[in-house]
């Protein structure tokens, strides 16, 4: 699994703040093609200007929670995992834009439903995305998922659920082809079709039907595509 070194206390804001006050997006002067889950790695470097900054930008936002003091960060492990939706460039039409307090340029990864570890893992961090064994960190990250209980669950034709491949992987990616290249995004699926275990969905209509066995679903009670 790709994972991103990050410094602290940022990593601590991505993964650790509530949904309503986490840092939305990571800074970065360089642009990436990889879109989806990854593994935020909190480096061994402390950015301590940055944490003037981040007591700042809570302020603004009106978080009154505990902040960590320099020296309580996590550091030198993997923290959290988030998931990489789109790519903010305010200066550029080919990338998108964002309003967000956290966007300071150049090139901003928008990151959407960043979760903290129970436990961090200890690893040495590289540059850029890295990958990381999925044995390392496969037990911590399935604490985390929020799974629906299935067991005796009977699902209906019209139920909105999310396509599990891995325990850990709660996000099924699709491409499609654009004219900037491939862009990726995830989608929630209706069930349209029930065959004994399986379940058949027919959300990208170019693809045609696609079956997941009912252990690979979990049960959502919204329907939002991307």
């Amino acid at each position: 699994m790709k994972a991103l070194s990050v410094k602290q206390p940022w990593a601590w804001a991505i993964c650790n703040l509530p949904k309503e006050y986490q840092k939305d997006i990571e800074n970065r002067t360089w642009k990436t093609t990889y879109h989806g889950d990854f593994l935020i790695h909190a480096s061994k470097s402390f950015d301590k200007e940055g944490y003037e900054r981040l007591v700042v930008y809570l302020k603004t936002l009106g978080y009154q929670g505990e902040i960590p003091k320099p020296h309580e960060f996590v550091k030198g492990a993997i923290i959290g995992i988030s998931y990489l939706n789109r790519i903010a460039n305010n200066n550029s039409v080919y990338f998108a834009n964002t309003d967000s307090i956290w966007y300071e340029g150049e090139f901003g990864f928008m990151l959407e439903d960043s979760r903290a570890l129970i436990n961090p893992i200890p690893l040495k961090g590289k540059l850029n995305f890295f990958e990381v064994d999925n044995n390392l960190v496969r037990s911590e990250l399935e604490k985390i998922v929020k799974k629906t209980p299935i067991d005796n669950y009977e699902f209906k034709i019209g139920d909105v659920v999310l396509a599990r491949p891995d325990a850990f992987d709660v996000i099924t990616k699709f491409t499609k082809q654009g004219r900037q290249g491939t862009t990726y995004f995830k989608t929630e699926h209706k069930i349209k079709d029930i065959e004994g275990d399986l379940c058949g969905f027919t959300s990208l209509g170019f693809v045609g039907w696609s079956w997941y066995h009912k252990d690979d679903l979990i049960l959502k009670e919204s329907y939002e595509q991307n």
